[in-house]
């Protein structure tokens, strides 16, 4: 019988991803960002200073990705809903459905907003036009994953040396 040591690549303990004080950035960010958060909060090392232009940035582009849909995209998933409502017959009232997707649905990126009502539409099977509940959870993965990647990099700025 073989050992598994004679199987199986050694795993190196130097990661081509760490940052020591000689490198301003990792390959990959977000993803040494996570590894470096799921590590205890006491035994997790400090951030180099010479990282935080590549944190602030980080945490730009993942506010930016959470930023309200604007009206012209907005507008165009709520055209959307409705004609899909017309053409399967669904009776709705165009002003009132449009203010309560306003109102329930507007912190949505654009992008996901439309992808929302793609996703809503694909699987609908209803009588009634999607609720704004239905539209928010299909896409709700997609929002919680940048709402943590938005809180990783503020945390990491925090632990910057």
């Amino acid at each position: 019988m073989q050992k598994l040591g004679n199987v199986l690549p050694l795993i190196s303990t130097h990661s081509a991803n760490q940052i020591t004080t000689q490198f301003s950035k990792p390959l990959d960010l977000q993803t040494w960002l996570a590894k470096w958060a799921a590590v205890p909060f006491h035994d997790r090392t400090k951030i180099p200073a010479t990282m935080q232009e590549a944190l602030k940035e980080e945490a730009e582009a993942a506010r930016a990705s959470l930023k309200p849909a604007d009206p012209k995209a907005f507008a165009v998933g709520v055209a959307k809903l409705l004609a899909f409502c017309r053409a399967f017959g669904m009776q709705v009232e165009t002003q009132a459905l449009t203010a309560i997707y306003r109102d329930s649905v507007s912190h949505l990126p654009s992008d996901l907003w439309l992808e929302a009502v793609a996703r809503a539409t694909r699987a609908w099977k209803w009588q009634n036009p999607p609720k704004p509940f239905d539209l928010i959870s299909a896409v709700e993965p997609d929002m919680k994953q940048r709402r943590k990647r938005l809180h990783l990099a503020q945390t990491a700025m925090l632990a910057l040396e």
